[in-house]
């Protein structure tokens, strides 16, 4: 009698197994890197949004400064004033505020500190001018120094320095 081999080409039951464990191995990193880069975006996003708050406070006090004829301090905040307005800008719990006349616009920022000088003398009294500020901000847990600036023209200066040589 005559045999035939009747044999298919084909894998066996542990080539298959083996090719399903590598395949469950290769979707789980893929998985895993995805998940990782999601993390990492969020974490960049969140990090780019607190400065992008922070800039935002820093342009508008710079702005406010540059503006204004004098710039003073008093508990907690900051009041840039001209001839016809004020800007005031105050700490809350979790929010700085900047107040005008009829405006007022918030940044989601927390102010840990503030330090005001005038003449390079640091000023700790109510309601005194300032030439430079320092404010320590919070936002989204990362902290940031902001220094602002108000540079004064001559005649102005000898006006507030005469003022605060008599108090």
């Amino acid at each position: 009698m005559k045999q035939v081999n009747n044999r298919i080409a084909a894998f066996t039951v542990i080539e298959t197994m083996v090719a399903l464990v590598l395949t469950a191995l290769a979707l789980s990193l893929i998985f895993t890197g995805i998940r990782f880069v999601n993390s990492q975006s969020e974490t960049f996003t969140s990090h780019l949004a607190a400065s992008g708050e922070t800039d935002r406070l820093y342009h508008a006090l710079q702005a406010d400064a540059n503006r204004a004829a004098e710039v003073r301090q008093f508990p907690g905040g900051l009041d840039f004033r001209k001839a016809d307005t004020s800007v005031y800008y105050f700490a809350t719990d979790s929010l700085f505020v900047r107040q005008t006349d009829h405006l007022a616009d918030t940044f989601r920022i927390r102010i840990d500190s503030i330090a005001y000088w005038f003449l390079n003398r640091r000023q700790e009294g109510q309601s005194e001018t300032v030439d430079e500020c320092s404010i320590y901000v919070t936002g989204n847990q990362h902290a940031a120094p902001l220094l602002i600036r108000k540079t004064y023209d001559v005649a102005t200066l000898m006006c507030l320095t005469d003022s605060t040589d008599t108090r």
